[in-house]
């Protein structure tokens, strides 16, 4: 609002609350906001524009989008939000069935009755050519439930909190997925992941600089809405010759999971991962390979080795198997850290907690990072070891799925998901001295 001590002009004190008489008209702030854009042509953002002034509609369903309104009309922060006009919002390609038999592609408009509801026509869609088939049946058009989870998701994958920047391209938008924006003169390309997935950009056609008084910059797509990637962190490490190391270390991990809590997922999960948005470090193969072969890190084929050897005692046997499979997950956790740091993203000099768990004091174990945008970004290890990201097989972006059924077949809504961006380092991370120290008694049996 902006109200200041030299705009008020005398106060009167009340039984339940203060009035102030100040000297001067305050514009309301949906005049001054992001949001102002879609309120002046709603015509235009039809879709938008009522998915954010739900709270009037006549479905329950569509209500669940009203607190856009006020989020985007806050005055507190500065957003850049970034709005799909009604040409391009029917141009989705829906998430939930990236990895079903028939994808679709969902067109999305008011309907033709109750202009208070968004409804979507589903289209088959080709993921290999980008072809837009013919409508599907009734039975697999989306419901009012479907079409608002989407609109939720697709809202919450287009706003940055705070503005976009001179010599940063990456930015985390309000779901924790990266939106990439370079600027090409006077004009902006943007791309979410599945723009950058499929080698793409979307031309921004219109810009709104609310800054002054307001909150932000809005910004028009008139081709298409920005969307998330079909690759889950899972994948993305598996299809990576580069990872392929770390990836037979990780497959073998008990969080990985083909169900979480029920809830079906595309590829694998890593479970513990909770509606947020992290970076993994990856090591060189050669690194991991030298680890190995000097028996300091144990693999899954020495854990089947110990499964299998029918001369040890049971007590034996689960002692050694618990200390395999500890050390290889902690290996593999310290190189999760929570928030996802891009190349190209903003600034950082800072501590953040990896998901390695120190038993002894029960708090997860911490690298620190730094980076300056447009240069190297440094991890510092538990040893005070630095590693180095290699940015040309790094910044890989990835989005983790939970899905509302057991089989994403059946799935119809986005239960929950997580955004990991992937780099590639030059060397292991380390928290102890001990960390890799074989016991040799154990050596013996395990991998003579």
């Amino acid at each position: 609002m902006g109200l200041t001590i030299q705009d008020v002009d005398s106060c009167f004190i009340g039984c339940n609350g203060v009035v102030y008489q100040v000297n001067r008209v305050f514009t309301a702030p949906e005049y001054q906001s992001v949001y102002f854009p879609v309120l002046i042509r709603n015509n235009e953002f039809s879709v938008i524009y009522t998915t954010i002034n739900s709270e009037n509609s006549s479905n329950a369903e569509m209500k669940k989008s009203a607190h856009f309104k006020s989020y985007l009309n806050s005055m507190g922060s500065k957003y850049s939000f970034i709005v799909p006009s009604d040409k391009a919002i029917v141009n989705y390609i829906d998430p939930v069935s990236y990895a079903k038999k028939q994808p679709k592609l969902l067109s999305f408009e008011l309907d033709a009755v109750d202009k208070s509801i968004v409804k979507a026509t589903a289209y088959a869609y080709d993921m290999e050519t980008g072809e837009v088939g013919a409508e599907l049946p009734r039975a697999q058009q989306p419901s009012t439930e479907e079409v608002v989870n989407r609109l939720i998701d697709i809202m919450d994958n287009h706003i940055i909190i705070g503005t976009v920047q001179d010599g940063q391209t990456h930015y985390r938008n309000k779901a924790g997925g990266p939106i990439i924006i370079n600027k090409v003169g006077d004009d902006y390309q943007m791309a979410g992941s599945f723009q950058v997935e499929k080698g793409t950009v979307v031309e921004v056609d219109s810009v709104y600089d609310m800054s002054n008084g307001g909150n932000g910059v809005t910004y028009i797509l008139e081709d298409s809405p920005l969307m998330t990637t079909t690759k889950s962190p899972f994948g993305v490490i598996r299809e990576t010759p580069e990872f392929q190391s770390f990836y037979n270390l990780l497959e073998g991990c008990e969080f990985i999971k083909n169900l979480v809590d029920n809830k079906s997922t595309i590829d694998q999960a890593i479970s513990f991962f909770n509606n947020f948005h992290y970076t993994i470090y990856i090591p060189s193969n050669e690194s991991i390979d030298e680890l190995i072969n000097g028996k300091k890190l144990y693999t899954w084929a020495d854990y089947e080795a110990v499964q299998d050897n029918e001369e040890l005692d049971m007590d034996k046997k689960d002692s050694l198997l618990a200390v395999i499979k500890m050390q290889i997950e902690d290996f593999v956790r310290y190189h999760i850290q929570d928030n996802a740091l891009y190349l190209g993203g903003q600034s950082i000099n800072g501590e953040y907690e990896t998901a390695c768990l120190d038993t002894t004091i029960n708090r997860f174990r911490k690298l620190q990072v730094n980076y300056t945008t447009g240069g190297e970004m440094v991890i510092t290890d538990g040893l005070n070891n630095k590693r180095y990201v290699q940015n040309s097989t790094s910044n890989k972006l990835s989005r983790q799925y939970l899905f509302n059924a057991t089989t994403v077949e059946a799935s119809k809504t986005i239960y929950s998901s997580s955004y990991a961006v992937i780099h590639h380092i030059d060397e292991p991370l380390y928290y102890s001295e001990e960390q890799y120290a074989v016991n040799k008694d154990n050596e013996n049996i395990i991998r003579p």
